[in-house]
């Protein structure tokens, strides 16, 4: 059996898709249309509001972590 590690809070909304950016942050996409760019204590360190419908996915560059693509309805 598998039990989560970490328990990681995001905020008041529930993540469609993350992806990790370096060791210790995270790209979180939601139902909202923005995208979250987090550290593991929850703190938010960057937010785009692009999309006007739920971000279905998000994904970073393996190369470059400042570039990421993401896709909504």
């Amino acid at each position: 059996m598998t039990l989560p590690v970490a328990s990681i809070s995001v905020g008041e909304s529930t993540c469609s898709s993350i992806s990790w950016l370096t060791d210790d942050s995270f790209a979180c996409s939601d139902a909202s249309g923005s995208i979250r760019v987090n550290t593991l204590d929850g703190v938010v360190i960057n937010r785009f509001e692009e999309h006007e419908k739920r971000v279905w996915c998000v994904d970073a560059s393996p190369v470059d972590t400042n570039t990421f693509v993401s896709a909504s309805d």
